[in-house]
């Protein structure tokens, strides 16, 4: 199996798990709403910026945003991607070799390795530093391997609830350690990707206001993920925020309906996935609506990836044996100026171009 397909697999199973529990709670899907009281403040004394890197994934596909983390007494950097899936932070020991640490402390424990593989990995705890802000006693997992990985969960835990390494509903995503440490004061990050120039991740604060309307409150009764109800390109339907996805990501019958209300034909490629191309002088308009905020996916967007014929190719994927609802990842925050994750509100914030 090549490592690109494996990387695939890996944040396929990641968004399932952000999505599962959806379907095996009942047939009614939660009714999800739009927050109408003042939008949840996002002070701090300590708030910071770092620039994404963005991951070249070649013409054929929009880059994955990846946030440079620093980890251990050696300051590692290891570019981190921010998954949806999972609530926690897991480095791959090429990436972060906790024995080169002074200051890695184990945890005596192992958690099931989530990426499939049979050997699991080891808990431990260390310095973690997302630009500039630094805490110590992380906990966080190392899986043994020979490739570069890392990734952060942004997944919320609800009541009841246990993340991989067993945590409860008391901790969010693993920007919350930060807040219980007294590092920011409100649990917060936003997220402002441009293809085309610096992309930025602000933690502790937001880049820009967010209007009181542009907030959309979670469902607490939902598993823990960022679910909304929305629609894409007047297709109705709930949606997930997964920061890992470099397409919005749908089930073959979404996406041929998809394509249908925006008059691009459908084909299926050698991966029996559900894609479109078009003409780069004329892309399909699409519209992403939630709560009361209409997203248009930009030119940019619509015209990054292309095939080898020079045509520009949808970033609205049907892929085969993916029956839930759409992962909302790359095309969708970077046709926005910033994304904004609330977790003392459970709000996402929309702040448009």
């Amino acid at each position: 199996m090549s490592f690109t397909l494996l990387l695939r697999l890996v944040f396929f199973l990641l968004a399932a798990l952000a999505v599962a529990a959806l379907s095996t709670q009942n047939d009614a899907r939660p009714h999800f709403v739009r927050a109408q009281d003042d939008p949840p403040a996002v002070p701090g004394p300590r708030t910071t910026n770092v620039e994404l890197v963005l991951e070249d994934n070649g013409k054929e596909s929009l880059p994955r945003l990846m946030l440079p983390v620093q980890v251990g007494s050696t300051g590692a950097t290891v570019n981190t991607y921010l998954s949806g899936g999972n609530s926690d932070c897991i480095f791959s020991t090429a990436s972060f070799d906790p024995t080169n640490s002074t200051t890695a402390i184990g945890r005596q424990r192992v958690f099931r390795n989530p990426y499939g593989g049979s050997s699991s990995g080891d808990l431990l705890a260390d310095t973690l530093e997302t630009g500039g802000i630094s805490i110590s006693n992380y906990t966080m997992g190392s899986i043994k391997g020979p490739n570069r990985f890392g990734v952060c969960g942004i997944r919320w835990l609800k009541e009841g609830a246990t993340s991989l390494f067993g945590r409860s509903a008391a901790y969010r995503s693993f920007v919350y350690p930060y807040k219980s440490s007294g590092a920011i004061v409100r649990a917060t990050f936003g997220l402002a990707l441009d293809l085309n120039g610096a992309s930025t991740f602000s933690l502790g604060t937001s880049l820009h206001e967010v209007a009181s309307d542009h907030w959309v409150r979670v469902d607490t009764e939902a598993p823990g993920s960022w679910s909304m109800h929305g629609a894409i390109a007047g297709v109705a339907d709930y949606m997930t925020i997964n920061p890992a996805m470099t397409s919005i990501m749908v089930s073959p019958e979404q996406a041929t309906e998809i394509m249908h209300s925006i008059g691009v034909v459908p084909v299926v490629d050698s991966n029996e996935d559900v894609i479109a191309t078009y003409l780069c002088t004329q892309p399909p308009s699409i519209v992403v609506t939630i709560g009361n905020v209409n997203v248009s996916l930009t030119r940019t967007v619509l015209t990054y990836a292309k095939d080898k014929d020079g045509r520009c190719i949808l970033p609205i994927t049907g892929t085969k044996g993916y029956n839930d609802i759409p992962m909302m990842g790359t095309p969708f925050i970077a046709s926005l100026k910033e994304l904004v994750f609330d977790y003392d509100e459970l709000a996402l914030g929309i702040v448009p171009l």
